[in-house]
């Protein structure tokens, strides 16, 4: 997907079974390591890991973003609710190891592509 620009300099690494992956960077061992965490250049990645392999490898942005959405909207969204500790949590990054049935072992996404 060379169709966008790559301001952040997020470095891909393609393997025959997971598809394209974004290679997430270290983070600092020092007090500014959570904000780094928190950063777009470290939870992009992330997310971007979390996609269906038959995702990564789309070479059309159109399909991608067609796509993309009906994954996200397959979805459930839920917002938090004081005192219900047993719903799915609402960042795609914190259902990773949750019973969400969406999320497959290893942090991917089941793919929606028919």
């Amino acid at each position: 997907m060379s169709q966008v620009p790559n301001d952040l300099e997020i470095k891909f690494q393609y393997n025959d079974r997971l598809g394209l992956k974004a290679l997430v960077p270290k983070v600092p061992q020092s007090h500014v390591g959570s904000t780094y965490q928190n950063s777009f250049a470290v939870k992009g990645p992330r997310l971007w890991n979390m996609l269906p392999k038959d995702l990564t490898l789309m070479d059309d942005l159109e399909s991608f973003k067609t796509n993309l959405d009906r994954l996200l909207l397959s979805l459930r969204d839920t917002p938090p609710v004081a005192g219900n500790e047993t719903q799915i949590p609402n960042s795609l990054l914190d259902r990773q190891g949750t019973r969400d049935n969406k999320v497959l072992s290893g942090g991917r996404l089941k793919s929606t592509l028919a």
